[in-house]
């Protein structure tokens, strides 16, 4: 029921919004690299009553980082922040267009950028390479614009897939049925075919920033450094979790 401008504010937002919901599930992701896939700290835990403790530590890490994750792919809701909401705002070619109209106008409307020679030059040809340089920019714009309708169309087209997909679907079986909401045996699944292995957290995880990335670079014009911000997550997860020393009582 909105109109492409609503539409548009709304995605927008949301998206800045998820970013920073990503963000902190890639901060619990290589958490749980240091702490689960790693014997450092499980080598200091003898079998012994305390080692019960350790393990219900670890499961509940992972069990967090699983439902943190699979909300990022909640089915569409209006008060919903997450990728298949986005990708339904943005849905139309009207709201498409848009955005690329808006990509466009922010390279046409930016100052010519012209470097003055040291030996000085006269009105007109100040003139002429600034009509130059506007015309570059113009091009550029349309480029950029045509770059936003594929990122927006190719972000659906992932966003779908994996919705579809028995990996994620067998992911948010287990998110219901022993985390979220302990269905029982006879509930109805998604994927019965399928159970989630360990390692499809981090394929999940994968796709999410390939797509967000996608979406906030056709909807907001922005860029984010994704592997930058791992590369960050993983050396605060390592320095904390390689300096716990841990005294087991028995």
């Amino acid at each position: 029921m909105l109109s492409p401008e609503d539409r548009i504010a709304e995605a927008k937002e949301k998206t800045r919004k998820i970013v920073d919901h990503l963000l902190h599930v890639i901060a619990v992701h290589e958490s749980n690299r240091a702490l689960l896939f790693s014997d450092t700290l499980a080598k200091q835990v003898p079998p012994s009553h305390a080692a019960h403790t350790f393990n219900l530590l670890c499961d509940n890490q992972y069990r967090y980082e699983l439902v943190r994750l699979c909300a990022l792919w909640d089915p569409s809701k209006p008060d919903r922040e997450s990728i298949p909401t986005i990708a339904a705002l943005v849905d139309s070619d009207a709201v498409r267009t848009l955005l690329a109209e808006e990509t466009q106008r922010h390279w046409v409307q930016l100052p010519a950028r012209v470097i003055p020679s040291d030996e000085g030059s006269d009105d007109e040809v100040q003139k002429l390479a600034e009509s130059i340089a506007h015309a570059q920019s113009a091009a550029f714009g349309v480029k950029q614009a045509q770059k936003a309708l594929h990122w927006l169309k190719s972000a659906k087209r992932m966003e779908t897939r994996v919705r579809r997909c028995d990996r994620y679907l067998a992911l948010v079986d287990s998110r219901d049925r022993y985390i979220a909401h302990n269905l029982s045996f006879a509930a109805a699944r998604k994927a019965p075919l399928t159970t989630a292995k360990y390692g499809d957290d981090s394929w999940l995880l994968a796709l999410s920033i390939r797509i967000i990335d996608r979406l906030n670079l056709g909807i907001c014009g922005a860029n984010f450094d994704w592997n930058g911000s791992q590369k960050i997550a993983e050396k605060r997860a390592l320095n904390f979790w390689n300096g716990v020393s841990l005294k087991v009582l028995g």
